[in-house]
């Protein structure tokens, strides 16, 4: 899978004794563009992952940002954020192709 977007969010209250985190990679598989989200208890392997495909790269990407959204009025805070394509497209191997993404 090529990842175009990731972002890692956990969420602690002490108190409530809550500690859980809620990651999100939006990527390019073989068969089309797809949303990956993986949850659960800090300190365990979580919950099965939830896969979404989509038709278009704007697509997902706005579906990335309204769960994000959604995690962060749920008091989750990001703690690792990567914009592959923007992060890693000084490091392209192949000079004169336009690849830009990072593999996961």
């Amino acid at each position: 899978m090529i990842c175009l977007k990731t972002a890692y969010l956990e969420c602690r209250i002490p108190e409530r004794n809550r500690a859980a985190f809620y990651s999100l990679i939006a990527g390019r598989d073989l068969f089309g563009l797809i949303l990956i989200r993986h949850w659960g208890r800090i300190g365990t392997r979580g919950q099965p992952k939830l896969r979404h495909r989509y038709t278009s790269e704007s697509e997902l990407m706005k579906d990335f940002q309204r769960v994000l959204k959604k995690r962060l009025r749920h008091r989750y805070r990001v703690r690792r954020s990567l914009n592959h394509e923007a992060n890693h497209s000084n490091l392209n191997p192949y000079p004169g192709n336009s690849i830009s993404e990072h593999r996961c």
